[in-house]
């Protein structure tokens, strides 16, 4: 009679648990699902993909040139004649301290245009 049970498929084994247990091991899994969630949208926000954005025509090949003065106005004139030599157009940002600085150059400099 034992060998007839190994022919028939082996032996099932029962696990009986108890309320408590059955919680505990429900709670442990809930836990790690949250905790792998969490790991996951962690390195997802935190690794960004760079792309272009384009604005109007791709198909020619352009350039956006853009300046932004926080360190001093002292190689922005050198700047500006190399741009104007090359017949390049650029955008020059200043912050608010250089502003506040040298005011009378920014007026100057924005008058030369391209």
């Amino acid at each position: 009679m034992e060998k007839d049970r190994f022919k028939a498929g082996g032996i099932m084994y029962v696990i009986y648990l108890r309320k408590k247990r059955i919680y505990a091991v429900l709670s442990l899994i809930a836990l790690l699902t949250v905790l792998a969630w969490l790991t996951f949208k962690y390195f997802t926000m935190h690794t960004k993909v760079l792309s272009p954005i384009y604005l109007g025509n791709t198909e020619d090949k352009a350039v956006a040139l853009m300046f932004n003065v926080d360190w001093g106005e002292e190689v922005v004139p050198a700047l500006l004649q190399i741009l104007q030599d090359h017949q390049i157009r650029a955008t020059f940002f200043y912050h608010r301290t250089v502003c506040q600085k040298v005011s009378g150059s920014i007026a100057k400099n924005s008058r030369r245009g391209p």
